[in-house]
């Protein structure tokens, strides 16, 4: 099960990887930012997306390490903070809220929260048939 739930999670890791790019390719193409605002706006996106693919590889390729180490655990929590911070970031610095993100983003949160929480209820969880 917990398995599972870091799975769909780094899918969905994934897919806002590679939102994250095509965002980028939008980003480059403004014209109503000066060229200063323009280049951090790009230079954070390309951050984020980087962070958000390694999330999403880990969360895919590397479920036994995130869900029995340490380090691993740390990662997971890493991602539960990312997309809490982007769902109330939503809320408090975007004029114009949009519901999907939010919704995404409480979603994936809640994912890697479900892991982390079955990990403290039942501490000899380990991912061998998790």
């Amino acid at each position: 099960m917990r398995k599972t739930v870091v799975l769909i999670a780094g899918c969905f890791s994934l897919i806002l990887a590679l939102f994250h790019v095509y965002l980028g390719w939008k980003i480059h193409g403004l014209s109503v930012l000066s060229s200063d605002h323009r280049a951090l706006m790009e230079m954070l996106n390309v951050s984020t997306a980087l962070l958000v693919f390694l999330l999403a590889v880990g969360s895919i390729f590397f479920i036994n390490e995130l869900l029995t180490t340490q380090l691993g655990r740390l990662v997971l929590f890493s991602g539960f903070l990312l997309y809490t911070m982007r769902a109330i970031g939503e809320v408090i610095f975007f004029p114009t809220f949009n519901v999907a993100i939010f919704v995404v983003c409480v979603l994936v949160a809640g994912l890697y929260l479900v892991v982390l929480l079955q990990r403290i209820r039942d501490p000899s969880a380990t991912a061998h048939g998790s």
